[in-house]
């Protein structure tokens, strides 16, 4: 299933129709107040019966690299380039699953010199 991504102010107007559903009097069914601030209706009702999450929320354990790691990652992307390499996705990548602990640190030089 492809992911498609989010407007940048889809979480601002899913605030403001549960905001406006709770407040109550407002709109005569869920998905007509789904429907006059743009959010998907089925989402919306999943939302009100705390089924589903904000994108945010749901995806918290994906950030997993703390800003000191992230920095150490960046300077080696200065290095890299200073050195006349590229510093491609793949090289970051093996580095921060070393940083988060998915794989040994010995592992992540190996195959970074790929």
């Amino acid at each position: 299933m492809p992911h498609w991504p989010q407007a940048p102010d889809a979480e601002d107007r899913m605030e403001a129709a549960l905001t406006a559903w709770r407040a109550g009097g407002l709109y005569r069914s869920a998905q007509a107040c789904a429907i006059a601030h743009r959010v998907p209706p089925t989402t919306f009702r999943k939302r009100l019966q705390n089924k589903h999450q904000s994108h945010q929320v749901a995806h918290t354990k994906q950030y997993c690299i703390t800003p000191d790691r992230e920095a150490a990652i960046v300077q080696h992307c200065i290095y890299l380039t200073k050195a006349g390499f590229l510093c491609q996705f793949y090289t970051i990548w093996i580095i921060a699953l070393s940083f988060s602990g998915k794989i040994p640190i010995s592992l992540a030089i190996i195959t970074s010199r790929h």
